[in-house]
């Protein structure tokens, strides 16, 4: 692999700082954070909390619990600590995580026929970076997410199904919705493979926590299940009901505000333009499109596996965007600290830059680094607020994922 330029290396310096800083943000202020969040759960587990656990709000936050048993079990052993050191462990572990993807990021630009890797390596380190700094800022798990699907992607293209498997599994033990991502070796026909996952999933959902947790395991479950997935403040009744949180640029956040009258973003903007209809069919126009988004991307992923292609490495990479795109498009609240679990979408776009630059084409590359940058600004909701309360950084991903749709598509 040849040396990489030194624009790209002062480029990764700077990234890298900005989410060091991030990171190191959040140790003062853990209690108030995610990470604080998922602490306190943590402790109260250890204490003997069993169903209960999911019935009753964050005492200091006060949202809702949506985490699943398996998702805690990170920071059973960090409850232990105070507050600070728990939230000082937290982000060593995330920033080593960044460095773990460098060294995934390596090997997957090694695959690519014709890569200026290290060179390309930086710029996607890079950006990989600047989008993880509001995930770092609050201890959330985005960071991890992304380091599993890079594995999964390295694993997918050095021959390694098991590893790609077990990557996939983690996220989705975790949060559940990154379960999606099953998709991508399912409809392309790897039916082992999707099995593979499954299976790995469910280990880790339950074997591991009946591990730690002892006979308090199925109490746990049954409270994430009853009160969390399913009961009224629950992850699948709120997945559409939250159009009056204006920095939310999720689908069900920006389409109803389109679609029907909430008060509190209308009384704000008077000039927006919106229909009068009721919010329960504007939350059904919300999940036919999250459908029709999903049906779309499976039929992409169809295509391309039913297609002989000249270089399996470049299709294994647009289908990993393609679904990154997907997954990120379709969360039930998407803001700026989630904006590194859209990093999987960037890497084609940097493929484009970089091909663009060796071939010295300068406006085109100037062009692409122009995208990059925008939506990079956008999925961080480095813009006005009004912006995110418009659904611009929402249009913005979903352009990104027509793209790879239309990439799978176009033969």
């Amino acid at each position: 692999m040849e040396r990489s330029s030194v624009v790209s290396r002062l480029f990764l310096i700077f990234a890298a700082l900005l989410a060091v800083s991030q990171a190191c943000a959040l140790v003062p202020r853990a209690v108030e954070t995610d990470h604080g969040v998922f602490y306190r759960m943590a402790r109260e587990v250890n204490a003997g909390a069993g169903a209960e656990l999911y019935e009753v709000r964050d005492p200091v936050r006060h949202w809702h619990r949506h985490i699943p048993p398996a998702g805690i079990l990170p920071f059973i052993p960090l409850a232990s600590f105070s507050p600070a050191v728990s939230a000082g462990v937290w982000t060593c572990f995330n920033l080593l995580v960044l460095l773990g993807c460098g060294k995934l990021l390596d090997g997957i630009y090694r695959r690519s026929p014709g890569s200026r890797g290290a060179s390309e390596r930086n710029w996607a380190l890079g950006v990989l970076c600047v989008l993880a700094v509001g995930c770092l800022h609050v201890g959330q798990y985005g960071v991890f997410f992304v380091g599993c699907w890079l594995l999964y992607l390295w694993g997918t293209l050095h021959g390694r199904p098991v590893a790609g498997a077990w990557a996939l599994a983690a996220p989705a033990a975790i949060k559940l919705y990154p379960l999606m991502f099953v998709g991508m070796p399912l409809f392309r026909g790897r039916i082992r493979e999707a099995a593979g996952v499954a299976a790995a999933v469910l280990l880790l959902s339950t074997t591991l926590p009946v591990v730690v947790y002892g006979p308090r395991w199925w109490p746990l479950t049954r409270g994430f299940v009853e009160s969390a997935l399913f009961g009224p403040t629950g992850s699948l009744a709120t997945s559409s009901a939250k159009p009056e949180a204006r920095l939310d640029y999720s689908m069900g956040a920006v389409l109803p505000r389109y679609l029907s009258v909430v008060p509190r973003i209308h009384g704000h903007l008077s000039w927006m333009p919106h229909l009068d209809l009721p919010l329960a069919a504007a939350a059904c126009v919300v999940q036919l499109l999250r459908l029709a988004v999903l049906v779309l991307t499976a039929a992409a992923t169809y295509l391309v596996a039913r297609r002989t292609v000249a270089d399996p490495n470049a299709s294994a990479l647009l289908l990993f965007a393609l679904w990154g795109a997907a997954s990120f498009l379709l969360l039930h609240e998407i803001k700026g600290r989630y904006a590194v679990q859209c990093f999987p979408a960037f890497l084609p776009l940097l493929q484009q830059a970089g091909l663009s630059g060796r071939k010295g084409r300068r406006l085109e590359f100037g062009g692409w680094c122009a995208v990059i940058l925008g939506l990079t600004l956008l999925t961080l909701q480095f813009v006005p607020e009004d912006w995110s309360t418009l659904g611009v950084p929402l249009v913005a991903v979903a352009a990104l994922w027509g793209w790879c749709v239309a990439r799978c598509t176009a033969g």
